[in-house]
């Protein structure tokens, strides 16, 4: 789906991370959102997802179902907010303006202070809709997590951020 290398493998560990709770574990910590590109919202949806539903299925197909109906019910919370607000406006903005935590950039700020996602990214659920069919195939990948992560992050390496070297990384 994707044209560039780096987004190739960003893809095969978003579905590592879709079809195990254990390899979502491994990459959170080594892998930082912006990595995924465009996927970054489904990166953010997976750990929101774990950190919701800590006793959802850790593994295979039931895992990527309960994670694609936690991208809906998300969707459908992102769009309720959104209606409230626009009720509100038309409503010609009596009584408090309804929270839109999808929209609000201190919510982005405490969310990251308190390990949580991002919830601007998490407000890209619909449009993670129109991917992730194609993302939740098992993975084919012979490669393990911890060298796909070493893959992606030397891939990634032209960006201006700075990372920690990949050979010092402690990965399974």
């Amino acid at each position: 789906m994707c044209t560039t290398y780096a987004g190739e493998l960003a893809e095969q560990v978003l579905t590592r991370m879709l079809w195990s709770r254990r390899s979502a574990g491994i990459v959170r910590p080594h892998v930082p959102v912006w990595m995924f590109g465009s996927r970054a919202a489904l990166a953010a949806l997976i750990v929101d997802h774990d950190q919701t539903h800590p006793d959802a299925p850790a593994d295979g197909e039931d895992r990527v179902t309960s994670i694609l109906e936690h991208v809906l019910a998300v969707a459908g919370d992102v769009a309720a907010a959104a209606a409230a607000h626009r009720d509100w406006v038309l409503g010609g903005g009596e009584g408090s303006e309804p929270a839109n935590p999808y929209r609000c950039p201190v919510a982005g700020i405490n969310a990251r202070a308190h390990g949580r996602p991002d919830p601007q990214l998490l407000a890209r659920a619909r449009d993670v809709l129109t991917y992730l069919p194609a993302l939740a195939g098992a993975p084919e990948s012979p490669r393990t997590t911890a060298g796909l992560i070493r893959e992606l992050r030397a891939a990634r390496d032209h960006e201006d951020r700075e990372l920690p070297d990949v050979d010092d990384l402690d990965l399974p």
